[in-house]
């Protein structure tokens, strides 16, 4: 296993770090991760006259859009563990974290509002101000997770994430080495059991437009910030494991290949609830982490092209 220490970025700069060993073929992947997720959002258009094609599509596309989704908060961790050198200050670290994201937020959120008063759709100053300062997804109200802007709700966990992370870093970092394997099986145990916990617990009505789940059996499992900071905290273990030189030996052809299987089960074999990570968590833990080797090591990787590279910063 390769135990030398990192010395230079370029993952690790999307994250605001220096000194740590480039890993290009996450920033490639981050385009195909978003493309997943664009093809969801695309498919829901229904372009074709056959519903049952749309429906087809439809759920091809919610697949993906799982999958890319909980790409984008595993590698969060990751980059952020990556990056972190001890030097930073919290109150430092989060300015850098809020400039990144919140400007671009800004924007599309007055756009939003323009949009809605041009088109004649009506809002209350209760949808318009949680999604302003990206507080809208703490509760499982359809109104206010579909207000303004919709799609930043995933920008709404990521605040919740940066918040934490000096404090989730340093309990995280209190695991042995020897121990962060069984670690992050744990956590992925408990990733793949939540669905059936919150089924158990939750009511099953009424249901969330368009998806056979309620409300908060949805909102639970997809949207609400503690949960998807599981996925976020696997990112951390994951880095940590690279770093520590423990990485398994699996190629990232085979990481992938498990990825897209995994995919595929989530597509055909599960309901929306049940497929939501549970099936893709580790698989998107094992792909990252091989990319990460992959670098690290100079093996080939299809990332890593100039092409990708460019399409991933974008």
């Amino acid at each position: 296993m390769n135990r030398t220490p990192p010395t230079t970025t370029a993952a690790a700069a999307e994250a605001g770090g220096t000194g740590f060993a480039r890993l290009p073929s996450l920033t490639g992947m981050r385009f195909v991760a978003a493309f997943l997720v664009f093809v969801h959002h695309a498919f829901y258009q229904s372009f074709f006259a056959d519903p049952g094609t749309n429906a087809v599509l439809q759920r091809i596309g919610i697949g993906g859009a799982f999958t890319g989704v909980g790409f984008f908060f595993v590698l969060s961790g990751f980059v952020l563990t990556w990056s972190a050198t001890g030097d930073d200050g919290v109150l430092a670290f989060w300015r850098r974290r809020l400039v990144k994201i919140y400007p671009n937020h800004l924007v599309t959120w007055l756009a939003g509002i323009a949009l809605a008063v041009l088109s004649g759709t009506a809002f209350t100053a209760m949808q318009v101000v949680p999604n302003l300062f990206l507080l809208n997804v703490w509760a499982p109200d359809p109104v206010l997770l579909t207000a303004i802007n919709q799609p930043s709700w995933s920008l709404c966990c990521e605040l919740f994430f940066y918040l934490l992370f000096p404090w989730l870093l340093g309990l995280l970092k209190r695991i042995p080495e020897h121990r962060l394997w069984c670690s992050t099986t744990g956590l992925l145990l408990v990733i793949a059991a939540l669905p059936f916990i919150v089924l158990a617990v939750l009511p099953d009505t009424p249901t969330y437009p368009g998806l056979p789940a309620s409300a908060s059996q949805w909102w639970s499992i997809y949207l609400f910030p503690p949960t998807r900071l599981l996925e976020f905290a696997l990112g951390i273990l994951v880095a940590r494991i690279v770093r520590a030189g423990r990485w398994i030996p699996i190629s990232l052809a085979a990481a992938f290949a498990l990825l897209v299987v995994s995919m595929i089960v989530q597509v055909v074999l599960l309901p929306n609830v049940y497929g939501i990570m549970a099936p893709v968590a580790a698989p998107l833990a094992l792909l990252i982490g091989a990319a990460a080797t992959a670098d690290l090591r100079a093996a080939p990787s299809p990332f890593r092209g100039r092409l990708m590279l460019r399409l991933g910063e974008l």
